[in-house]
C-alpha cells in the first residue's frame, strides 16, 4: 500500500526493547494503525514508527502527516455505536471498526491507546504498554 502511494515509512522501533503483550494482538494493532496512516496520507509523504521507554513503560507511536481529523470525528473514534468511516486520500474504503478493535486489543494487554490529530496536519497514535520485567 505504501509503495502504491510512494510513501516512505521511517522505522526507528528498537528491536531489542521487550514489552509485555500478546504478540498476535499487538501485531494486529500495529498493522491497523500503519494501514490507517497509509490510507490517510498523501502520495509522496512520510510515516514514522517509533518507540520510547519511560520508566517501566514503552510507548509505540505511528505518526503520519496526512489529512488529520476534525474535532467531531475525534470524539467518535472509539465509539462503536457510531461506526464512522471516511475514505482515504485515494478513496480507500474502511469499515469504521478498526480503531474500536485496536482500542479493545490494547486494553486487553493492560495498555492505553491515545492519539493527537489536527485537521490537515496529520495524526499520531500512541500505544503505551508495560516493559518486560526480568
Amino acid at each position: 500500500m505504501a509503495d502504491a502511494k510512494n510513501i516512505h515509512i521511517q522505522n526507528t522501533l528498537n528491536p531489542d526493547q521487550w514489552i509485555v503483550c500478546d504478540f498476535d494482538m499487538m501485531y494486529t494493532v500495529l498493522r491497523n494503525l500503519l494501514t490507517n496512516a497509509i490510507k490517510f496520507s498523501h502520495n509522496g509523504s512520510e510515516i514514522e514508527l517509533s518507540s520510547k521507554v519511560i520508566g517501566t513503560e514503552t510507548i509505540l507511536s505511528v505518526k503520519d502527516y496526512g489529512v488529520g481529523m476534525s474535532d467531531e470525528f475525534k470524539n467518535k473514534v472509539f465509539d462503536i455505536t457510531n461506526n464512522i468511516s471516511s475514505p482515504g486520500t485515494n478513496n480507500e474504503k474502511g469499515t469504521g471498526l478498526g480503531l474500536v478493535l485496536v482500542n479493545d486489543f490494547v486494553k486487553q494487554n493492560n495498555g492505553e491507546l491515545s492519539f493527537e490529530s489536527n485537521l490537515g496536519e496529520g495524526t499520531t497514535f500512541s500505544v503505551k504498554l508495560q516493559n518486560e520485567i526480568f
